[in-house]
C-alpha cells in the first residue's frame, strides 16, 4: 500500500520507487539503475497517486533514474509512462450489449482530460511551462503533443516517453496474441482464480458507487483479463526490467509473470548423463536466460517536506551504482574532516581561494563561525596514526599566510582559517607545541564533535556551534573521515580505537621524557 510519510503541510513531494521483496531487492540485480527499463502505470481514475503533485513527484524520480549527459553513446536506459486510456472502456459497460468501439471511444476521452489537466508534471523535467507549450502547440492534437514531448526529452537525455494504451497494446503484434491467450483466462484455474479474487476485492470497493456487485465483478474479471498479459507478457518480451505504480501488485500479475516468463531450456550435464528439458510451456510464452531481471514490481511511495534536502538522499537511495576505485577514493578525500578544497589523490601543492570557501558556506544559508581545517595529504587512513608526530617548526607570523591563495606540505602541519559573519581573517598555522592541549582532554572533544555535528546535519542547524579547540578540531576531522568511509563499522571502531592508543602512548612517552629532563636540570 503507497505510504506518504511526513509532515502534512509540506510543500515539497517527493517520490521513492520501492521494491516489494526486502529481503531480495529487484534493484540490486543491475550494477547501474541508468540502462534499466522501467514502465511506470498511469491510472486515468480513481488513483489520486497518479495525479497532480504526486505525478509531478513520480516524473521527476523516473527521469532522475534514468537521466545520461546529452552526448552519452553508451547504454541508454528509458521510462515508459503509460497512460492506461482505453482499457478503462471495461469499467464504462453498463451491460453485454454496449457497444465497444463506442465506450473505447469514451475512455480515450478521458485520457486526454487526464492529460490536459496533467501537462505540467510531465512538462516539468524540460523546463517548459503548460502556457509556453499550449502558444506553441494547441492545435495539434494529444498524439501529436506527446509525440513532441517525447522528442524533446530524448533530445534532452531525459530518456522517457509517453505511451497511450492503444499504442502500447500495438506493439509486437500484440493484440493478436492477447486474443489467443484470453481464453486461458478462464481455463487455467492458475490464471482464473487470482482474477477471481482481486475482482471481487475491487466490487467490494466499488459497491458504494451505485452499481451492482455483480457489474462490478464482470467489469473488474474483464479488465485484469486484458490487462494483466498486456502488461507483464508484453513489458517483459520488450525488456523492461520495472513496472512501477503507486499501489499494491495484484495477483494476476504475478500469476501472468509466472506463467508466460520463463527460464531458457539450456542442455546440461548432470550425473554423466546429458539432461535437455522438454518444453511443456505455452506457445505464447517467452524463454529468457534471467526471468527474475524483468518485470520487477516497485511500489511508488512519497514524502512531503518543507525543503528539498530529502530529493537528494531519494536520488541517493535509488540509485545504486558500483563505484570505481577512484571514486570511492576521492569521496574519502572529500569527506575527510570536513574540509573544502583538500589534496586529493594526485601530488596538489595548493588550497583553492579563500574566498571560494566562504561564498560555499554562504550559499549553503548556515552561519560560519568555526574554523575551517585543512589537514595534510595523507595517502591512506594508517598513516593518520602517525598525524601527530613530534616536529621542529620554526615561528610563522601571521602575514605571511595572510593570502588569498595558499601552499602546503606535509611537513606544514595545519592551516586554520577564521571566518566569522563571511568576513576573512588572517589564516594561522598550528603545530604541535610544547605547552599544548591536554590530549585526554582533546581526544573526547574531538570525537564527540564529531557525533555531536553529524546529528545536527540532520537536524536544523542551532544558532550557536561549539567551538573547539584546534586539536579537538583535528581529533573531530579524523573521526568524521573514518566514519564516512565504506569500511565496516567494525574496522571503523578498531582503526579510532588504535589512533587513539597510539597517540596517548606517545603522549605518554612525551610526559615522560619532560619529567626526566625536569629532574636532570634540578639536581
Amino acid at each position: 500500500m503507497t505510504k506518504v510519510r511526513g509532515p502534512k503541510d509540506g510543500k515539497i513531494v517527493t517520490a521513492s520507487f520501492d521494491s516489494i521483496d526486502k529481503k531480495n531487492n529487484s534493484k540490486s540485480f543491475f550494477p547501474t539503475l541508468k540502462t534499466t527499463k522501467n514502465l511506470v502505470l498511469l491510472s486515468i481514475r480513481g488513483n489520486e497517486y497518479c495525479t497532480g503533485e504526486y505525478l509531478a513527484a513520480i516524473v521527476n524520480e523516473a527521469v532522475a533514474m534514468h537521466q545520461t549527459p546529452n552526448n552519452n553513446s553508451g547504454t541508454q536506459g528509458k521510462t515508459t509512462f503509460l497512460i492506461a486510456d482505453e482499457i478503462y472502456w471495461h469499467n464504462l459497460k453498463k451491460s453485454s450489449d454496449d457497444e465497444r468501439d463506442e465506450l473505447k471511444q469514451q475512455a480515450r476521452g478521458l485520457g486526454e482530460s487526464y492529460f490536459e489537466r496533467n501537462l505540467a508534471a510531465f512538462l516539468a523535467p524540460l523546463n517548459i511551462t503548460p502556457e509556453a507549450f499550449k502558444r506553441e502547440y494547441s492545435n495539434k492534437s494529444m498524439d501529436e503533443q506527446i509525440e513532441i514531448i517525447n522528442q524533446l526529452a530524448v533530445t534532452q537525455g531525459k530518456n522517457f516517453e509517453i505511451m497511450r494504451w492503444q499504442t502500447w497494446e500495438s506493439q509486437n503484434d500484440f493484440k493478436k496474441t492477447l486474443e489467443e491467450i484470453l481464453p486461458l483466462y478462464n481455463s487455467l484455474d492458475g490464471l482464473k482464480i487470482p482474477i477471481e479474487q482481486a475482482a471481487a476485492d475491487f466490487a467490494k470497493r466499488h459497491l458504494e458507487q451505485g452499481e451492482s456487485d455483480e457489474l462490478w465483478h464482470v467489469r473488474s474479471r474483464n479488465y485484469l483479463a486484458e490487462e494483466s498479459p498486456s502488461i507483464m507478457l508484453l513489458a517483459a518480451s520488450l525488456g523492461y526490467n520495472f513496472i512501477t505504480y503507486p499501489g499494491n501488485i495484484l495477483p494476476p500479475f504475478k500469476a501472468t509473470k509466472e506463467f508466460f516468463v520463463v527460464e531458457n531450456h539450456v542442455p546440461h550435464i548432470e550425473k554423466g548423463r546429458n539432461i535437455q528439458e522438454e518444453c511443456y510451456h505455452d506457445k505464447h510464452s517467452i524463454h529468457v536466460p534471467q526471468p527474475h531481471k524483468l518485470v520487477n514490481w516497485l511500489e511508488v511511495n512519497f514524502k512531503r517536506s518543507h525543503d528539498l534536502t530529502v530529493t537528494s538522499e531519494k536520488t541517493e537511495k535509488n540509485e545504486k551504482p558500483k563505484k570505481d576505485k577512484k571514486t570511492k577514493n576521492a569521496e574519502k578525500i572529500i569527506n575527510l574532516g570536513k574540509v573544502e578544497k583538500a589534496e586529493a589523490l594526485d601530488e596538489v601543492d595548493e588550497v583553492e581561494d579563500v574566498e571560494d570557501v566562504a561564498t560555499q558556506k554562504e550559499s549553503e544559508n548556515v552561519e560560519i563561525s568555526q574554523p575551517v581545517v585543512i589537514p595534510m595529504k595523507t595517502d591512506k587512513l594508517s598513516d593518520l596514526v602517525t598525524f601527530f608526530s613530534p616536529r621542529k617548526h620554526s615561528s610563522t607570523p601571521q602575514s605571511s599566510v595572510y593570502h588569498s591563495r595558499l601552499s602546503s606540505s606535509r611537513d606544514e602541519g595545519v592551516l586554520v582559517m577564521e571566518l566569522s559573519s563571511g568576513k576573512e581573517s588572517p589564516l594561522q598555522r598550528v603545530f604541535p607545541k610544547g605547552t599544548r592541549e591536554e590530549p585526554s582532554s582533546a581526544l573526547p572533544t574531538g570525537v564527540s564533535l564529531a557525533v555531536y555535528n553529524e546529528s545536527l546535519a540532520r537536524k536544523k542547524k542551532s544558532e550557536q556551534e561549539y567551538k573547539a579547540s584546534p586539536l579537538s578540531q583535528i581529533f573531530q576531522g579524523i573521526t568524521q573521515g573514518v566514519m564516512s568511509t565504506d569500511l565496516p563499522m567494525s574496522e571503523k571502531i578498531g582503526f579510532l580505537t588504535e589512533l587513539v592508543d597510539k597517540f596517548m602512548e606517545r603522549e605518554r612517552h612525551y610526559h615522560k621524557g619532560a619529567t626526566d629532563t625536569s629532574l636532570s636540570l634540578s639536581m
